[in-house]
């Protein structure tokens, strides 16, 4: 479980990405990296942070 939560926020931000390339599209002058990170990144660390809230009751559920 620990190794999963810490591998957790990086394969979020990184299919993130790449879904964020294929929606998008590639890189050009007026879009670069970091117009992609700013869009696709910071919805991307909600949706984990809602994730691990929702570990985090089902840990204390399970304790009981």
């Amino acid at each position: 479980m620990r190794l999963a939560w810490l591998l957790a926020l990086p394969g979020v931000l990184v299919v993130a990405w790449l879904i964020g390339l294929a929606v998008f599209g590639p890189f050009d002058g007026e879009w670069t990296p970091p117009h992609l990170a700013y869009r696709v990144l910071p919805p991307a660390c909600a949706v984990w942070g809602a994730l691990m809230l929702g570990v985090c009751v089902l840990v204390q559920i399970r304790r009981r």
